[in-house]
């Protein structure tokens, strides 16, 4: 009998290790309980202040599962996204030879994906390098996923052409939202739109045209986590926007 309950219990104690294991250099496990609590807190704190990032990215983490292993799925039904998977490409400007850094975009020609991409970060001080590293996502390929989603969002700009604003951030959510599912851009989509920076007419035009455009662009473009952005660099921006079938945003006053 003792030894039976010994046994149990030292099996339990594995399957708690096991759970608990940091699974990449920036994890921190946690148990079910925690997450709802961190969620809970991150969104509280997300609606009150939507410029902490930091709150934003947990409750993406603790919310996303679901999104992320159906942007997963995606990425493997394509040849593209599955050369992303297997490479694991980081946007990140302060590596060695990065098609990131600003000394090779500020080469290229203005209008091309790469210079567009350098003049949206340089003009609004952007690194690639500042998003915040994944923590609690509990499966290192989906904590990659979410990683690329970091570093992608900045591209969700480029190709719409829309600003850092307040209208244009939403813009941008709606459109992930459409693209991803991941509970955090309803949330930041919906509630965002309280934010007393924006003025009745930029509400009225954001319901009425910027909302429409990100579910139509959003449902007939190629979905953007299956593209490799790094092999589009030195490409002209339209000629990129035209094989994604992507649609510029309206223009919001």
């Amino acid at each position: 009998m003792f030894k039976y309950y010994s046994t149990q219990m030292n099996t339990q104690h594995s399957n708690q290790q096991t759970r608990y294991k940091k699974l990449y250099p920036t994890h921190v496990p946690t148990s079910v309980l925690k997450k709802v609590a961190i969620a809970a807190g991150s969104s509280v704190i997300s609606l009150v202040d939507p410029e902490r990032g930091d709150m934003v990215a947990a409750l993406g983490e603790t919310t996303g599962k679901a999104a992320l292993v159906k942007m997963l799925k995606q990425m493997k039904c394509s040849e593209e996204g599955r050369f992303i998977l297997k490479e694991r490409p980081i946007i990140d400007e302060t590596i060695e030879g990065s098609k990131f850094s600003y000394d090779y975009l500020q080469r290229l020609p203005a209008d091309t994906l790469g210079g567009a991409y350098y003049k949206f970060m340089s003009s609004h001080g952007f690194l690639a390098s500042g998003r915040t590293p994944v923590k609690f996502v509990d499966d290192e390929e989906l904590a990659y996923v979410m990683t690329r989603y970091r570093q992608v969002h900045d591209f969700f700009h480029v190709l719409s052409d829309l600003p850092t604003s307040v209208a244009g951030e939403l813009g941008v959510k709606w459109l992930e939202l459409t693209q991803t599912g991941l509970p955090m851009t309803a949330l930041s989509g919906t509630f965002g739109m309280l934010n007393n920076r924006l003025t009745n007419k930029q509400r009225i035009e954001i319901i009425t045209k910027l909302i429409p455009w990100a579910l139509r662009c959003g449902k007939t473009c190629r979905p953007l986590m299956t593209v490799y952005f790094e092999k589009y660099m030195h490409e002209p921006i339209d000629e990129v926007r035209n094989k994604l079938l992507f649609e510029k945003a309206p223009v919001i006053n």
